[in-house]
């Protein structure tokens, strides 16, 4: 019994060369294998197969066992040569034969371990992640089982869900995911996938995230072409829904390798794509077919449902917080993300005087200074105004904001601000106007309005955005000094006036001016109903003045005619809608007026002669609706239109046969835009003309400029 292993320890010392040897032959035997399964994953990787933990992990043991061989070999060797081809070192030659011995176990040992063919990779990955979801989601079931119908009937190739940043673009695209992702027993996909992109858009890390998601590796060095043409090889057999989130720009899907070429209309499409992004164009870009889904703001009853599970139900208790709650819910204009921020600001305030101060910075549009609120909001919503295409895009958004207050007269106050006009004509000025409308409306930032699509109007939060990037985030530009006075402040900083460039006073029944009023820098002046306002005789360079419907205004203005004249170098006036009945004679001394409307001043009766023709830079004239230019007077009004050689656009409305050829007989004048008349006298007028009607007068009358303009 103790012979064995004495013997063995012997045998270690006089046969290192042959233990050696066997371990060599071992470790090359290793080596081959190692490479066969290399190879083997190599393959599978170009297959879009992802090698199992447990191959890698075997690789490296047999690499480390191969190596270990390799230095014991080298260690024998070095010490033979030393030795003159051999060694007698029993103490060397003991260690080296143990050592071989042992390493050759453990040689045959892993490659007994070594993975088959079945057991190399991985399993592919279930349908898709569940992923998590707000604890409360409201007014978002209509959309979704309406994408959820079109995805399973297949009547579109790719969805867009639009929407302003915060309205639940994001929380309505993760509900499709799990819905979709969980349904795995009604096998309607073979794969759900969802990326977010964001705006640093980056092809390597769309396609890796994909990958990782359908299980597959992409080699790290290969390029784009590779990685693309991998994700391509492993999809287009398969069905997938592919859910992008927050794009910016259009996502090149070919570079990125989604296939594209087999998607068929019908229930067999099982290749779809849904998309959010704030950009209609985006989605539009991306598929021009595109089934668009806008998400609009919640209904109050929803509104005050999200609002209620953040800021808690104990709102209830108090009837006057109640109160101040509704008011906030209406403020939020149903925002899902601030219905969210405010009501969890609010979570923590008990008493009746914190609500009401929420609500006067609400009203005041002074968000960011609600307590506890940060700005989390705005830096959400300024995103999308970072991204409008250019300078003056962002300049008519700003303005808008500004003097907008339900409905306004876009184009007409953006074209009197200079910011459409590139050159003198106005019909390209009116174009341009229509195109930044567009791109502000596809990028979410103004929204239709319930009176129809003639009108507009801009989200409160919206609004609040802008006032608040006129005071933060453009505070060492041009808007810096824009003053918007609300019915809480009664007492205005002298200074503050004084300093301002552009004033709006909205409803502003109690705001006291301060009788040193001096307006040195004053550019535009935007007033509505205000009727404590004091004279202003000192108005600096005045070069807008914009009057919202207001007869004290009006009284105040008029009056000072000839002081405006004096200081103003661009003067666009807007009278409409306003209740004056007469036009003063030294309306005439405005030598510089280039914008005048007078849009439905239906109590308007006297324009004194002389008038008109006085105005010799007037570019726009608006008497659409106003009731002075009757048949009567028409004969006088329309010669002195002829003289005006600036003038460009003519809205007015026609009231007789003669005053209508008169007006399309006008040597003088360009008429770029749409004239009213009543429908009876289009095609009397066609007929004399020797014309042909190409549709009924109703139609033409239309054309012809009852298309409210209230832009």
């Amino acid at each position: 019994m103790l012979w064995k292993p004495i013997r063995k320890h012997i045998y270690y010392c006089l046969n290192p060369e042959s233990n050696v040897h066997n371990l060599m032959i071992a470790a090359d035997d290793l080596r081959d294998t190692i490479d066969t399964i290399e190879e083997r994953i190599l393959v599978g990787e170009c297959e879009g197969k992802k090698p199992k933990a447990q191959a890698t992990s075997w690789i490296r043991s047999a690499q480390s066992v191969r190596d270990e061989s390799d230095k014991i070999k080298n260690g024998y060797e070095a010490r033979r040569i030393h030795a003159l081809g051999c060694s007698w070192n029993f103490f060397f030659n003991y260690s080296v034969s143990n050592s071989a011995t042992k390493m050759h176990a453990n040689a045959d040992e892993i490659k007994k371990r070594a993975p088959e063919n079945d057991g190399m990779f991985s399993s592919l990955p279930l349908v898709g992640r569940e992923l998590p979801l707000p604890p409360y989601i409201v007014g978002q079931d209509e959309y979704k089982d309406k994408i959820v119908g079109s995805i399973k009937q297949g009547t579109t190739g790719t969805i867009g869900i639009c929407g302003m940043g915060g309205s639940g673009k994001t929380t309505l695209l993760k509900q499709l995911n799990n819905f979709f992702s969980c349904a795995a027993e009604t096998h309607e996909f073979d794969h759900v996938i969802y990326v977010e992109v964001s705006q640093q858009q980056n092809l390597e890390t769309v396609q890796q995230n994909i990958a990782s998601q359908l299980g597959i590796m992409l080699t790290q060095n290969k390029d784009a072409t590779f990685r693309s043409a991998s994700l391509y090889n492993f999809l287009k057999e398969r069905s997938f829904l592919l859910l992008i989130d927050d794009l910016w720009q259009t996502l090149d899907l070919v570079k990125v390798g989604i296939p594209q070429g087999g998607r068929q209309l019908g229930p067999q499409n099982r290749q779809m794509i849904v998309i959010t992004s704030r950009l209609q164009q985006v989605c539009y870009g991306m598929d021009g077919h595109c089934q668009m889904i806008v998400l609009q703001r919640l209904k109050f009853n929803e509104a005050w449902s999200l609002f209620e599970s953040n800021a808690g139900i104990r709102i209830t208790n108090n009837v006057q917080v109640k109160c101040h709650a509704e008011s906030i819910v209406e403020k939020c204009g149903g925002l899902p993300l601030a219905l969210k921020i405010v009501g969890q600001a609010m979570a923590s305030k008990g008493t009746e005087h914190e609500w009401e101060l929420a609500v006067n910075l609400l009203e005041q549009s002074q968000f960011h200074k609600v307590p506890d609120v940060e700005n989390d909001l705005y830096s959400v919503l300024y995103i999308s105004y970072d991204n409008l295409p250019d300078e003056r895009t962002k300049q008519c958004f700003l303005f808008f904001a500004f003097a907008s207050y339900g409905t306004s007269p876009t184009r007409s106050f953006w074209m009197g601000h200079g910011l459409l006009d590139e050159d003198d004509d106005i019909g390209n000025s009116n174009l341009r106007g229509y195109s930044v409308v567009a791109c502000l409306k596809r990028a979410c930032l103004l929204e239709g309005h319930p009176l129809g699509e003639k009108y507009l109007r801009m989200h409160d939060c919206i609004q609040d955005l802008a006032l608040w990037i006129t005071a933060t985030k453009r505070a060492n530009g041009s808007n810096k000094k824009w003053l918007v006075v609300s019915d809480q402040r009664k007492l205005i900083d002298p200074k503050e006036w004084s300093m301002a460039e552009r004033i709006r006073l909205l409803h502003n029944k109690n705001v006291t001016i301060p009788n040193s009023c001096y307006c040195p820098h004053l550019l535009t002046l935007i007033m509505r109903q205000a009727s404590q306002i004091c004279m202003l005789t000192r108005l600096g360079s005045l070069e807008s003045l914009y009057l919202l419907p207001t007869w004290i205004c009006i009284v105040l203005i008029l009056n000072n005619l000839q002081h405006l004249e004096q200081y103003c170098t661009n003067i666009h006036l807007d009278l409409s809608y306003t209740p004056i009945q007469s036009l003063p004679v030294e309306f005439r001394l405005l030598k510089k007026l280039r914008y005048l409307y007078l849009r439905y001043t239906r109590k308007l009766q006297t324009v004194p002669d002389g008038t008109i023709s006085a105005l010799s830079m007037l570019r726009v004239l608006d008497i659409h609706g106003s009731v002075f230019f009757t048949k009567v007077k028409a004969r006088s009004y329309l010669e002195e239109l002829e003289s005006l050689t600036s003038l460009q656009l003519l809205r007015v409305t026609v009231v007789d046969f003669q005053s209508l050829r008169r007006i399309f007989n006008l040597s003088r004048v360009s008429l770029r835009d749409r004239i009213g008349t009543p429908p009876s006298f289009v095609p009397t007028y066609q007929q004399s003309k020797g014309t042909t009607s190409r549709s009924s007068g109703s139609e033409l009358y239309e054309e012809f400029g009852e298309v409210d303009d209230r832009w």
